[in-house]
């Protein structure tokens, strides 16, 4: 299925939250509060003019058009998601702005199906913690970004939800949360950790990537209602 410059490769992963028109006004509101540290943090890592950026995990396209503005017409952004319904809604966005240098495609972030070492930067937000198996996608991730690129993943961090005035009740839901997520983690083991960060093994080899992923860079979490940290990955 093609929806302008929207291909199509179908995900078997299931995201709960609401999607298309009904669930653009949370997308929105997310956006209101994590959007300024969010372009804060592409533009002093390195996003400019010329660059081929992907937004992985893209929703409706708001970061995406972001990307599609700083890297001007002589870049270009691409816009993955498993939604038809959010690209559709992505799609009309970068039209109304004008940019003619966004495409997006519809794909399992486990399979992208797309060139190796293709881009020169990779981003997501808010993905790695709807997903079922993080790993692999961040090696799946690693192996589009070109030598000497750059890998962001931005999420949140469940640890740090709070409400104000304080409830006692939204306090045991986070608990709840938590601790399912800890089962979850029992059951299924991988260096992402909530609150933490992960160091993997430096590449042996940094030219050819060889399904491992590069060391992993912490950065400051964000303070937030629910704070958000940084997976930074350079790919030397």
């Amino acid at each position: 299925m093609e929806i302008g410059g929207h291909e199509s490769r179908k995900s078997d992963e299931h995201y709960v939250l609401k999607t298309g028109h009904d669930g653009e006004w949370r997308l929105n509101l997310l956006q209101e509060v994590y959007g300024p540290s969010t372009e804060r943090l592409l533009i002093d890592i390195g996003l400019k003019p010329g660059m081929s950026v992907a937004d992985i995990g893209c929703g409706p396209g708001i970061v995406t058009c972001f990307i599609g503005e700083q890297v001007g017409p002589e870049g270009t952004a691409l816009g993955v998601d498993n939604s038809a319904e959010q690209l559709s809604i992505a799609w009309e966005k970068a039209q109304l702005k004008g940019l003619d240098n966004i495409r997006f495609l519809e794909a399992n972030v486990y399979s992208l199906g797309l060139e190796p070492e293709s881009f020169d930067m990779i981003y997501a937000r808010s993905l790695m913690s709807h997903l079922q198996h993080p790993l692999q996608a961040l090696k799946e991730m690693s192996a589009l970004v070109k030598p000497g690129g750059v890998l962001i993943c931005e999420d949140i961090d469940m640890a740090t939800i709070f409400s104000d005035p304080p409830s006692q009740e939204y306090r045991k839901m986070v608990q709840l949360l938590l601790a399912l997520g800890n089962e979850v983690k029992q059951r299924r083991r991988t260096p992402l950790q909530a609150g933490g960060a992960c160091e993997a093994p430096p590449h042996e080899n940094s030219n050819k990537h060889n399904g491992s992923i590069p060391k992993l860079i912490r950065m400051p979490f964000i303070p937030a209602a629910a704070s958000c940290g940084v997976l930074r990955v350079k790919i030397n």
